[in-house]
């Protein structure tokens, strides 16, 4: 398993590492999992729960968007970058952000189906990503840098330079005053 993403129902969705989306039943004592959607060896890195039965999934091949009740693709996303690792999902916006090892990060209207902006980083591969607020997203990279994002006007407004450890996770304190950096 590379990803986990609680859904309703007392389910969990797991995205694998041979590219099948699985649904476990976290109140049943097995380990019997139900596999919903396959990209069939291409290799699921992120994934997050929209609404209702639909989710996306960012695959080494694209961002997709999922019918988990349907157990079909209802659409594929496509960008500069065909790698998309991490996935942050702003429901009030309607918006879905990836960032990619390429350095790229893309910010995606799902309604319209279409890439608004594109934003590069300049240094280092792109690891992690976290809201910081409705405007802002943090993201850190492989040599040690943390960067706040303007993500709507496509701006980084602060880089914070760390030591040269490759910062896979990021998570903020409840009163946004704190960040978490995790190897």
């Amino acid at each position: 398993m590379i990803s986990l993403v609680e859904i309703p129902n007392s389910m969990v969705l797991s995205g694998e590492v041979y590219g099948d989306l699985c649904i476990w039943d976290i109140d049943r004592q097995n380990e019997e999992r139900k596999v919903v959607f396959s990209r069939h060896n291409r290799i699921i890195y992120d994934i997050v729960w929209i609404e209702k039965m639909t989710v996306a999934v960012g695959t080494v091949d694209g961002l997709y968007i999922v019918d988990l009740s349907k157990k079909t693709s209802i659409f594929r996303l496509h960008g500069l970058t065909r790698k998309v690792e991490k996935l942050l999902y702003l429901k009030k916006k309607g918006k879905i952000i990836t960032i990619s090892e390429e350095q790229f990060i893309s910010v995606w209207d799902i309604r319209r189906r279409k890439c608004l902006r594109v934003m590069k980083e300049s240094s280092g591969f792109l690891r992690s990503l976290a809201l910081y607020d409705e405007d802002v997203i943090i993201t850190g990279n492989s040599i040690g840098e943390i960067r706040f994002w303007d993500w709507q006007k496509g701006l980084c407004l602060y880089m914070i330079p760390r030591d040269q450890r490759d910062y896979v996770s990021l998570a903020l304190t409840e009163d946004r005053k704190k960040t978490v950096i995790g190897p």
